[in-house]
């Protein structure tokens, strides 16, 4: 998928209406820490833009978003990563 492509599926009413679920399914609250949230994140990007993508997507607030982002480059990296 293209940067193109990307950016064209985070601004479609397809997205929308999957993260709208996403966040009513979570009471749009933090899924990680119960806090208020108008965020979600993908667990993984096999599903980005496919039927399934709603099931892989989370919803997060900003604060948990940034950790798990974080982890996720560090992971990539080989950095070690408590827990692991």
């Amino acid at each position: 998928m293209t940067s193109k492509e990307f950016d064209a599926h985070f601004r479609s009413g397809d997205y929308a209406d999957k993260k709208a679920r996403v966040l009513w399914r979570a009471g749009g609250r933090c899924q990680q820490c119960n806090a208020p949230t108008v965020h979600c994140h993908h667990r993984s990007f096999h599903t980005f833009a496919k039927p399934d993508e709603e099931d892989d997507m989370t919803a997060l607030c900003l604060e948990c978003l940034a950790s798990v982002n974080i982890w996720l480059r560090a992971r990539a990296l080989g950095v070690v990563v408590d827990g692991e």
